[in-house]
This record gives structure tokens, sequence and C-alpha cells, in this order.
């Protein structure tokens, strides 16, 4: 069977990317199991999230769980950059 790879490029300022980075990289390392791994990276202007899994199954709960805490990640940022000022 076929491994599955999963991109996420997401466009990010240099803020988000470091505070996404930060936020996620526990997660990224602890992740990498029988069935699935995962790697952060950033380049310019881009955050990068790369899945790659065994089967679709595996690769899309990933996906999901990583796009979820990125989501969190940087909403929470902002609601603490507005607090803070």
């Amino acid at each position: 069977m076929a491994q599955v790879r999963i991109l996420v490029n997401v466009d990010a300022t240099p803020e988000e990317r470091r505070v996404a980075l930060a936020a996620l990289k526990p997660e990224v390392t602890s992740l990498n199991t029988r069935r699935t791994s995962a790697s952060l990276s950033q380049d310019e202007n881009n955050l990068r999230l790369e899945i790659v899994a065994d089967d679709i199954v595996a690769a899309r709960a990933a996906a999901n769980s990583f796009i979820r805490l990125l989501d969190i990640a940087l909403g929470a940022r902002e609601v603490v950059s507005s607090v803070v000022g």
C-alpha cells in the first residue's frame, strides 16, 4: 500500500510562525508513531506542516489534529495580543 503525504502551507507572519512552532513542536515530536510521522518547518513567509502516514485514516486523523492545534495556537496568540496590547 502506498504512503499518504499531506503538506499544509500557512501564510504567517514571523511572530505567528514563532508561536506556532513553539506550541506545536512537542506535539510533532511525540506524534511519530508506527503509522504516522509529522514535521513542522518554516520559510520566509510560510509555516509548513508535513504529515506522512501509512494509510488515509491515519493521515486524516493527524491532519485534523494538527490543523486544530494550529488554529488554537494562532487564535490564542491573537487573544493575548489584544489583551496585552
